[in-house]
């Protein structure tokens, strides 16, 4: 093997094989700085020190890509905590009207039109909602049913 054929990681050292780094564009042969090996130890590193920033960024993708609801929009929406019980130290979820579009996908959710959302609601009152199945009259009933006992 000729020494084109060999590059000296800088970070553990040793001296590989261009085989044993990926392809990367723009880079000098276009091959990766590190070895696989270094790039995905430092990779795997970065993901878990920045654990929390990767969740919130993908919150923040999904929030738009599914709802249409910016992050500064969604900010605005959770100041005043859920809707219903006004709870602000729960975890929060966008409510959306499930009869005005067919989400679809992997977990019920692809895209809606962004007139279906509601509002912001905590797990317990998105919950309870959804054991009415949003029907007004059955949780009418369910309410009298409460002043009456």
């Amino acid at each position: 093997m000729g020494l084109m054929n060999i590059k000296t990681c800088p970070s553990c050292k040793t001296d590989k094989p261009l085989s044993e780094y990926s392809k990367k564009a723009g880079r000098p042969g276009n091959i990766h700085y590190y070895c696989k090996v270094c790039k995905n130890a430092k990779d795997a590193l970065w993901r878990e020190q920045n654990r929390e920033k990767i969740n919130e960024s993908a919150k923040i993708g999904r929030l738009m890509r599914v709802y249409g609801l910016t992050q500064e929009k969604y900010q605005e929406m959770i100041k005043g905590g859920c809707d219903i019980c006004k709870r602000t130290d729960v975890r929060l979820s966008v409510d959306h009207d499930h009869a005005c579009c067919k989400p679809k996908g992997k977990g019920g959710h692809e895209k809606t039109c962004g007139k279906c959302v509601r509002g912001i609601l905590c797990q317990n009152c998105n919950a309870a909602l959804g054991a009415f199945r949003d029907d007004t009259e059955l949780i009418a009933k369910a309410i009298k049913y409460l002043e009456t006992r």
